[in-house]
């Protein structure tokens, strides 16, 4: 899958799930192997002239496995989730250090990408003016933007990592209570994002950049982790009954109608401040 990862076009995907199948050799106690495998590709991508950047994966992902196997013996995925998202954040931006330090500047091949996907998405009817426009408005909201969207990105690898180990574990017969209803969020993330959000209304992009820029993604991610508390609370209410699909219809609508996302993240605020899971159980 490390081969996969770097040398082939299913690059992202391959490297999004390799820690899954490490994460599964030391749930097992099988870290000999775990770490022989590690090894015996790190071996075979000297050979093939890799060096630091594919290196720099590869712990990412050992670690990454093994956190997120702690966390499948002592029952507390959840948690783990928070740590590997932390240790994929830290690889990105080592990666970003590391390609600066050689002199590579990601952004302008990024710009390069963004802009061939909107040429092929808006060549009908687009005059050369108007595509213009919508480009710079596109690359400028992508850049001021990029630091949440490399969090989210850490986020969503982590949790589709422990969401596999979870699907191998039921098929290997072993019951393990689903971790994502127990995902709780730090209450300091209230604080955050009401401050975040006063700050957009008031502030405009004419304020000092680098503040503007921490407003912004701070906005965005406090969102999108309020939003996971949402869904959180969803699966804690309707995942041992017989509305359990009722959470993946909600999860859909929350990807599908902008507006409800606004209601998720009022939802999530609530159950950060108020505990509601607490209140609904004293309720019954």
């Amino acid at each position: 899958m490390l081969i996969l990862a770097i040398f082939t076009p299913l690059s992202t995907f391959a490297a999004i799930f390799i820690p899954a199948p490490l994460a599964i050799l030391f749930y097992k106690g099988q870290w000999q192997r775990a770490v022989g495998y590690a090894v015996f590709a790190m071996l075979g991508l000297f050979l093939l002239g890799a060096w630091i950047a594919p290196v720099l994966l590869l712990i990412a992902v050992t670690v990454t496995g093994y956190i997120l196997s702690i966390g499948l013996k002592n029952n507390t995925l959840a948690q783990s989730v928070v740590y590997a998202t932390l240790v994929i954040i830290a690889f990105l931006l080592m990666m970003l250090l590391l390609l600066k330090v050689s002199g590579i500047f990601i952004w302008p091949f990024m710009a390069q990408q963004i802009d061939q996907a909107l040429k092929t998405e808006l060549q009908l009817g687009v005059g050369s003016e108007s595509f213009k426009s919508i480009e710079d408005q596109v690359l400028g909201q992508i850049r001021l933007n990029l630091p949440a969207i490399f969090v989210i990105m850490a986020a969503v690898a982590a949790l589709s990592n422990a969401a596999v180990l979870r699907v191998a574990l039921i098929k290997a017969g072993k019951h393990n209570e689903s971790f994502f209803r127990r995902l709780r969020m730090p209450k300091m993330i209230a604080p955050l994002f009401l401050v975040s959000f006063i700050g957009i209304q008031v502030g405009s992009g004419s304020m000092y950049l680098l503040i503007w820029q921490l407003v912004n993604n701070l906005l965005i991610i406090t969102t999108f982790l309020l939003s996971l508390q949402t869904l959180s609370l969803l699966w804690w209410m309707f995942g041992s009954t017989k509305l359990r699909l009722l959470k993946w219809f909600a999860a859909a609508v929350f990807a599908i109608v902008p507006l409800i996302g606004y209601v998720y993240v009022i939802i999530g605020l609530l159950d950060v401040v108020l505990d509601l899971r607490t209140r609904l159980k004293l309720r019954k």
